[in-house]
């Protein structure tokens, strides 16, 4: 994300001496007409040091991600090669019956200094979630590591949202494009049946079911819970339809920043669209994901693909085995016979034919993780035919904006 500069990129050069210059005010029409003009402007404009009016945010922006991703990057190799070894050290010596207290202590020492690494991949997400998004797509790449951490990354959690909101609704308005045409009609009539469930609610609240307090009846409370209900399903409808445009999303973070985060932990599904619509804003999708059904055997394609990398065959029964490949040929077949309407969709189609392309072992890792030091090695050595295809893949990645090491995770 940022440019990665060294200190000796630049050379220090101390300062030459400046002219003593004396300002002298001019009381003039000119200046006092400037000056009103000046104290009318918001006091952080008005009121700003040189440093901050001077400031880039953009530069900031980069080096907190920047800083985010070193920080995941830490914590993950840490895992791999320290971490995940030291349990395994542990199970080996608890199984064979050994004397397992030193071995405990240094796995109690790496757990303590892998918690050193989690803290601070949670502090560089919560700093980047708090740094206004310069732009949609920075907007989208923030939803993604908040969500990323399910949501309880940030210790001031509302106000990360409000975060979010400011982003959205910082963000240029842009009229809403002849494609979403139809999303927009059904965004209006949902919200319209949103908002009114939520006046029916408030409406009643206010004249009846606070003024009762203890006196409430059974079937006053029956009619208040059914409102209640209707409202959160009305909600809940309006956050999975797709934002039209800009101003939807931020309508969508609005309403969900003044009481209903809960919401996003209890249906990850609306923290998906959400991100989606983000992403969309970001010009790295489509308009509207229609490969959905494709995209889920893609998922599926995947995952039995890792299994058998990872040849735990060994580890299943027969039947278990069986049921995966059975899993695996219907996801593919999926794959073959759906027509794919995105690029997304494409993408994942021509990766499963590359393992078909070249029967070499190192190809799965083209449907599993192309970031594979194996798979890069492959290719490299590859005829020209394979190398074309999976330029190809990679050429309609960049254009998608779709991170073929993420696609179906």
């Amino acid at each position: 994300m940022a440019t990665q500069l060294k200190p000796s990129d630049f050379t220090y050069a101390a300062p030459t001496p400046r002219p003593n210059i004396r300002v002298v005010f001019n009381a003039g029409p000119a200046a006092l007409a400037v000056r009103e003009k000046a104290d009318q402007l918001p006091a952080d404009i008005r009121d700003a040091t040189l440093d901050e009016i001077t400031s880039d945010p953009v530069a900031d922006w980069d080096a907190a991600c920047a800083k985010m991703e070193g920080a995941i990057s830490a914590r993950d190799t840490y895992f791999n090669k320290t971490m995940q070894p030291a349990n395994e050290l542990y199970k080996q010596a608890r199984n064979a019956g050994l004397d397992i207290a030193g071995v405990l202590a240094y796995v109690t020492r790496c757990e303590d200094e892998y918690g050193v690494l989690v803290r601070a991949v949670d502090l560089a997400i919560e700093a980047v979630v708090l740094i206004p998004a310069p732009d949609a797509s920075a907007l989208a790449y923030k939803i993604k590591a908040f969500i990323g951490q399910e949501c309880h990354v940030c210790e001031g959690y509302e106000t990360s949202f409000e975060a979010l909101v400011a982003d959205a609704n910082a963000l240029i308005v842009a009229p809403v494009d002849p494609y979403m045409r139809g999303p927009m009609i059904a965004w209006e009539k949902g919200y319209e049946t949103f908002t009114e469930a939520r006046r029916e609610r408030l409406k009643y609240e206010r004249d009846y079911y606070t003024p009762a307090g203890m006196s409430v009846t059974t079937d006053m409370q029956d009619h208040y819970d059914r409102l209640v209900s209707e409202e959160g399903e009305a909600l809940e409808r309006l956050l999975k339809l797709t934002a039209p445009s800009q101003n939807e999303l931020a309508i969508k973070l609005k309403i969900v920043a003044e009481g209903d985060e809960w919401r996003l932990a209890q249906d990850r599904s609306i923290t998906a669209k959400i991100a989606a619509d983000a992403r969309r804003f970001g010009r790295h999708g489509a308009y509207l994901q229609s490969d959905a059904h494709l995209l889920d055997a893609f998922r599926i394609v995947r995952k039995e693909r890792a299994a058998s990398l990872a040849d735990v065959d060994n580890l299943m029964s027969d039947e278990e085995n069986d049921a995966r490949y059975e899993r695996g040929i219907t996801a593919e077949k999926v794959l073959w016979a759906e027509r794919a309407s995105t690029l997304e969709g494409v993408i994942a189609k021509l990766r499963v034919v590359m393992p078909l392309s070249c029967a070499d072992a190192w190809t799965d890792h083209a449907v599993v993780d192309p970031a594979d030091p194996t798979f890069k090695a492959g290719v490299a050595e590859a005829d020209i035919g394979d190398k074309v295809l999976w330029s190809a893949i990679e050429d309609l990645a960049r254009i998608a904006g779709v991170d073929l090491s993420e696609q179906g995770a």
